[in-house]
């Protein structure tokens, strides 16, 4: 019989963990059932960590429900929904003041079969510059198709990004470092501050010990996922234009078979408003959709009918560029 990955450390791990004192939360918003489930899971194998929930803005509040499943569960209730973006920062800053030093964040939307956050744990106390761990997450209801944030092997360090889906925070450079950019609110930003962790000189690692179920974006709605990767493609690019590129986000949203945005008007919708948000620069919490494709139509009739007045012009810079150099 295999053993449970990163039993071998657990031992060590739980003892950094008492140590360092590590709160597991995550964010809800109309997601009770995952919620619930998410709970569940952890009531068998994370007992000994303090768990919070802290619902986003819900319609109801759903903390008696929550408590049934877990008894010993905190409920935080935040006023209004700040997105991802903003119900993380409010959390690491509730913990932070609590005393927490470490917070594993995990998307309500998932599932655990053992203890994930020891073997993240166990990562830091092994390097102490890594200050930002992913786990591993297994996609699909029945867990039989997964994906990877890391690279095989005991862990990895010197990534470029993880995956925000579950993950091991330092509260104190958290903070430090402004927390994540709310006016994504939702996907991207776990992307960007990955890029203001490692500038500032710190190292990024994934754990392939731990592991989580990953359902893929339960509170996805009215193509919220596909509008907010495209337009925060923009922002991206904007914050670190020499690190990431608008037309390869967009490129890879269109592409993503699992939206069938080809097929569905509702996703096609979303992707031409991500796109023209992106463009004038409105960020935060995604508006009503009104006007997208009589803009997304100029849009393109203006590219089309200067795109030969653009070329010409550099053609002729670059035409004047090389006389010079030829005259000299």
């Amino acid at each position: 019989m295999n053993a449970i990955p990163g039993s071998q450390n657990l031992f060590r791990a739980t003892r950094f963990a008492a140590l360092s004192k590590t709160a597991i939360f995550t964010l809800n918003w109309n997601g009770e059932p995952s919620t619930r489930r998410l709970l569940q899971s952890l009531s068998s194998h994370c007992r000994h960590y303090s768990i919070f929930v802290f619902d986003n803005g819900s319609e109801s509040i759903p903390a008696d429900e929550f408590k049934s499943t877990l008894p010993s569960v905190q409920f935080v209730r935040i006023a209004g929904n700040h997105g991802f973006a903003g119900g993380v920062n409010l959390a690491i800053a509730h913990l932070s003041a609590e005393g927490f030093d470490f917070a594993y964040e995990i998307n309500n939307d998932c599932v655990v079969s053992n203890d994930p956050v020891a073997a993240c744990l166990d990562v830091i106390a092994r390097r102490p510059n890594v200050r930002l761990v992913g786990s591993r997450f297994l996609s699909g209801p029945d867990f039989e198709a997964f994906t990877a944030t890391g690279e095989k092997g005991r862990f990895s360090s010197n990534q470029t990004a993880i995956s925000g889906c579950a993950m091991l925070l330092d509260c104190r450079v958290f903070l430090q470092l402004g927390g994540l950019d709310e006016r994504f609110f939702c996907y991207h930003e776990e992307l960007e501050y990955c890029i203001r962790l490692q500038e500032s000189g710190h190292e990024i690692a994934s754990c392939p010990e731990s592991i989580v179920g990953h359902y893929h974006e339960g509170s996805d709605f009215r193509g919220n996922a596909v509008y907010y990767r495209t337009r925060n493609a923009f922002l991206l690019k904007k914050k670190h234009p020499r690190r990431t590129s608008v037309l390869y986000h967009c490129a890879m949203t269109l592409s993503r078979p699992w939206h069938c945005i080809l097929s569905d008007p509702e996703q096609w919708k979303a992707w031409a408003q991500g796109v023209r948000d992106g463009i004038l620069g409105k960020w935060e919490r995604r508006e009503k959709e009104h006007g997208t494709i009589l803009f997304f139509a100029l849009f393109l009739a203006g590219s089309v009918a200067l795109a030969p007045v653009l070329c010409a012009s550099r053609i002729s810079r670059f035409m004047k560029r090389r006389f010079v150099s030829l005259r000299r």
